[in-house]
């Protein structure tokens, strides 16, 4: 299935987030939403975010916490830090939005052009103290190419998205995602434009060396002639 290849770059591109150097937010989510609903994510959040604030074994809590029907967990780790990590793949995106962790509401629905809209609302949760110097990050990675959304931030490669509130507007005052695609996917259209220029290059390039041969030939031609 088209949808499978695009859970392969997906994942690829996760395990290329995870190997970077640069710190994490506090708590961070990164979605990989294919064209009908289904996905990957990976969740990142400080072990005292958890319930229980974590004490015990946090991988352990996350998986727990993460683990409803529609939704499954593939691994969890400990992160530096005092991060927790965890990588679930799921059905729907209303599967993953009753993890009870996440706190949302969401809204899918197909459109006629093969695309969706997506509303996604995170519930504040005043009930943690204030941390002002910590961040928050939801990242979503469509297949299809996005047409409008309502992210502040710059739209990538046509179908990667980014909203990073602080830790405390993200908590306290909740998120607002919404996010409309065509069926267009951004790989294939890709694709599609690199061989397409791959096959102009090699064409110009063929009619070039064509030309160097008529003219070599019509060279020797002449040389024969004047020689005899």
């Amino acid at each position: 299935m088209e949808s499978s290849g695009f859970y392969g770059r997906a994942g690829a591109a996760l395990i290329l987030l995870g190997g970077l150097g640069c710190a994490p937010a506090a708590w961070e989510e990164h979605h990989q939403l294919a064209l009908d609903g289904s996905g990957r994510s990976v969740i990142l959040m400080s072990s005292d975010l958890l319930p229980g604030n974590g004490a015990g074994d946090p991988p352990a809590r996350l998986r727990e916490a993460l683990s409803v029907p529609g939704v499954h967990v593939t691994g969890t780790r400990s992160r530096r830090n005092g991060l927790v990590e965890a990588v679930v793949v799921f059905d729907s995106v209303a599967a993953l939005c009753e993890v009870p962790i996440l706190y949302r509401e969401c809204s899918f629905r197909r459109t006629a052009d093969g695309g969706f809209d997506l509303t996604m609302r995170v519930q504040p949760r005043p009930d943690i103290g204030q941390r002002p110097t910590e961040a928050a990050e939801v990242r979503l990675r469509t297949e299809g190419r996005v047409t409008a959304h309502n992210s502040e931030g710059r739209l990538q490669r046509g179908n990667v998205l980014s909203w990073t509130p602080t830790l405390d507007e993200f908590r306290s005052g909740g998120l607002a995602i919404r996010v409309r695609t065509d069926g267009t996917s951004v790989f294939a259209a890709t694709t599609r434009i690199v061989l397409r220029s791959a096959l102009i290059a090699c064409g110009i390039v063929g009619i070039g060396l064509t030309a160097l041969v008529l003219e070599g030939r019509r060279r020797l031609r002449r040389t024969r002639r004047a020689a005899g």
